[in-house]
């Protein structure tokens, strides 16, 4: 008997429809003449759901982003909204980093980006909550993300970022950019709202 090799392996395709039939079926709802919009709201909101959650990336790669920005002093940078200067709709940051971390080609010293939060951002004024000389805070308010102390970002920055979900036909292939366990998390996710709807009715 020969080795499989990974050539061999064929991963299960699933399209958007057939996401939502599963979701349909095990709520006994087969046609979907009753739960068939709820359905396909609830598939989004799955995927969001574990986006933001512990899920790994790995599960999501169509939705986990990286690129550069050229913050040149910047302290506000849009990231939604007709203006943004990333390319897809974002869920959630998950880290800015200077670019020359990871290029290794140092013209000045890099930064390092810390996540904070807007109450931290508020304790700003007492000099022991401020950065270090080495340091840049970040956080998130609505469609921007602000950098403090202004002006010290003066080169490129890669933002990671999970962005929002397109929106999908029937008979797009969900595997293509989704692996199996996470879209059966999904599935999973929107059965037991669905249930929960159900048992409250």
């Amino acid at each position: 008997m020969g080795v499989i090799g990974t050539e061999d392996i064929v991963v299960k395709a699933l399209t958007f429809d057939q996401v939502k039939s599963e979701v349909l079926t095990r709520v006994n709802d087969p046609l979907g003449d009753t739960y068939s919009a709820r359905a396909n709201e609830l598939v989004y909101e799955g995927i969001c759901a574990l986006a933001l959650g512990d899920y790994s990336r790995d599960g999501y790669p169509i939705l986990a982003k990286t690129e550069t920005y050229g913050a040149g002093g910047d302290h506000q940078i849009q990231i939604n909204g007709a203006s943004s200067v990333l390319s897809n709709p974002v869920l959630r940051i998950v880290g800015v980093v200077d670019e020359q971390l990871i290029s290794a080609q140092f013209d000045t010293e890099p930064y390092r980006f810390i996540p904070i939060d807007s109450a931290k951002y508020n304790r700003l004024h007492d000099e022991d909550e401020r950065p270090f000389d080495d340091e840049i805070y970040y956080y998130r308010e609505g469609d921007f993300l602000y950098l403090y102390p202004y002006g010290r970002a003066a080169g490129n920055v890669l933002i990671s970022y999970i962005a929002s979900p397109d929106d999908y036909g029937d008979d797009d292939i969900m595997t293509n950019g989704y692996s199996l366990d996470f879209l059966y998390k999904v599935i999973d996710y929107s059965v037991g709202r669905i249930r929960e709807e159900q048992a409250g009715e």
